[in-house]
């Protein structure tokens, strides 16, 4: 017999590893955030505003796909 298609099983699959992908992301970029301020004694507001940058970048180029 052939392999049975669960697609609603094959799609919450799909959607646990894209938001467990993001978790990951964000705890990485909260981590480097902790040992930039603490550790390395960075300025908070030079922290956010690379972080801001950065996201309004990222959001940026995603708009402008959109096109």
């Amino acid at each position: 017999m052939g392999r049975q298609s669960r697609p609603v099983l094959e799609l919450l699959s799909f959607n646990i590893g894209v938001e467990l992908g993001q978790l990951v992301i964000v705890g990485l970029i909260l981590l480097l955030g902790f040992v930039l301020l603490r550790v390395v004694n960075v300025a908070r507001r030079d922290w956010l505003l690379v972080t801001s940058g950065a996201a309004l970048g990222i959001a940026v180029v995603l708009l402008l796909g959109q096109l």
